[in-house]
């Protein structure tokens, strides 16, 4: 046995660029055949064959396709939304109007005093009832700090 790899060194000492040919031709026909090509999937981050790579792509279309939808129809309730709102706002702005018109019309046939009086009761009910309120908070408070005092 030894004799046998004496003389197979001793060949491939004679014969070192057919061998390293021989080596090399054989790891490219591995490589070739017994690989399969590989890359880094953009969509993963894992390395992918040709196949898992279309996949890849495919979902992401896929995925793309759907917020795409998503945003469409998000701007459609934007849209109507907003547009619900301008609706809003106009018939506000109608009502405004007409009372202003009405208020114009009465102050115009009215001595000045009749049209202050209105404005001028509705001021002291506002007055009198954020008094009220506030008296309400006075006691509350007071309450609770007496309540404090004698727990102490």
């Amino acid at each position: 046995m030894k004799t046998f790899l004496n003389d197979i060194w001793t060949a491939i000492k004679h014969n070192q660029a057919t061998v390293v040919a021989i080596v090399l031709s054989l790891a490219l026909v591995v490589w070739v055949y017994g690989c399969q090509s590989t890359a880094i999937s953009p969509l993963t981050g894992k390395k992918v064959t040709y196949s898992q790579l279309q996949m890849d792509a495919e979902t992401y279309v896929a995925q793309r396709d759907k917020r795409i939808a998503a945003i469409v129809a998000e701007d459609k309730e934007f849209q109507a939304k907003t547009e619900l709102a301008i609706t809003e706002i106009e018939r506000q702005d109608e009502f405004k109007n007409q009372l202003f018109d009405a208020i114009k019309t009465y102050a115009g046939t009215t001595p000045a005093g009749v049209v202050v009086t209105p404005i001028f009761g509705i001021l002291a009910g506002g007055l009198f009832l954020s008094n009220r309120k506030k008296d309400s908070i006075i006691v509350t408070k007071n309450n609770a700090l007496e309540a404090v005092v004698k727990a102490a």
